[in-house]
């Protein structure tokens, strides 16, 4: 299982309409990877389709500092995103 935090972050970006994502944990997919160069700091930006609930439906794009070897693997991956109150936890399955 794949682990990703964000520190400091509770704001989410999903669309011009619906700004941000309320706090809890969400069942999402990634939908897109976008793996940055090395001069850029390895910035990878993910987005997240959440997938059941409430906010199904919703995209999300969380920038990650994230060193991928294969970034297309990703693709597909179910996981679970937790929006608490300073930070997002997102846990992908393998």
């Amino acid at each position: 299982m794949t682990q990703l935090t964000e520190q400091n972050k509770v704001d989410p970006r999903m669309n011009e309409t619906d700004p941000t994502l309320p706090r809890g944990l969400y069942d999402v997919m990634v939908i897109d990877v976008q793996d940055a160069d090395e001069s850029s700091g390895r910035t990878s930006t993910l987005s997240l389709v959440v997938v059941s609930g409430e906010m199904k439906g919703h995209v999300i794009t969380l920038d990650q500092p994230l060193d991928l070897d294969e970034p297309l693997l990703l693709l597909g991956c179910p996981g679970s995103l937790t929006v608490g109150a300073d930070d997002l936890r997102l846990q992908l399955e393998d």
